[in-house]
């Protein structure tokens, strides 16, 4: 099962359809992603110390509330959508990704091409794309070395 961790709504795409993973995620996500300053100095006191270890207490609570993705579920999800709807941008995109991820670099590609005929200029679809075509390439190189 291939998983991700996600932002405190349990969404991967910050509730627009799009998968944002630049660092600008949901606050929680942010506050989880640093550590708290770890400075160890000999003249620090028991309090400091008690507030430090109680700062990564909590960063490490916060870790572990976030979600992981199954993108195996947001698969069928969307195949169901898709088959409801037709073509329903947010359902193309997210299986793309969701294909993306379990390593299905071909449906991944197909469904990612239908959501960029929806939204051309969607720059997380044309990321996606040049990712999954990026893929497929390393994959027929890796593929032709080893026929070699």
């Amino acid at each position: 099962m291939s998983v991700i961790k996600a932002g405190h709504d349990g969404r991967v795409d910050g509730g627009r359809g799009s998968h944002t993973d630049n660092g600008s995620g949901s606050p929680r996500l942010q506050q989880c992603a640093q550590p708290p300053n770890s400075s160890g100095g000999s003249s620090r006191t028991k309090d400091a110390r008690y507030q430090q270890q109680l700062q990564q207490q909590r960063h490490h609570a916060c870790l572990l509330q976030m979600e992981l993705v199954n993108y195996e579920r947001v698969k069928e999800y969307c195949l169901k959508v898709l088959h409801k709807e037709g073509k329903n941008f947010k359902a193309l995109y997210r299986s793309g990704v969701a294909y993306y991820h379990l390593g299905d670099f071909q449906k991944a590609l197909y469904y990612l091409k239908e959501s960029h005929k929806q939204e051309p200029s969607d720059t997380n679809v044309i990321r996606y794309i040049q990712l999954t075509e990026m893929k497929i390439r390393r994959n027929a190189q890796r593929d032709k070395k080893e026929a070699t």
